[in-house]
């Protein structure tokens, strides 16, 4: 919190929680396998169509260019 209240980042404990324990989630294998903590290209789909539906971006976010993998 104290490098969000230095940059003026209007945020609150909660919502860090929030949006910590959305991505922790978005991490973990939907198959019951170990978590790797490495964004899937699953997770990354559902994730480019809840940003496009919401406007937050325009296109799709390609998976080798967020990540630098193949897969």
């Amino acid at each position: 919190m104290k490098y969000v209240k230095a940059e003026k980042v209007p945020t609150n404990v909660y919502n860090q929680k929030w949006m910590l324990e959305t991505i922790l989630e978005a991490q973990e294998d939907v198959k019951g396998e170990t978590t790797s903590y490495k964004l899937g290209s699953d997770a990354l789909n559902k994730l480019n169509e809840t940003l496009l539906k919401f406007g937050y971006i325009s296109t799709p976010i390609e998976y080798k260019q967020f990540t630098g993998d193949d897969l």
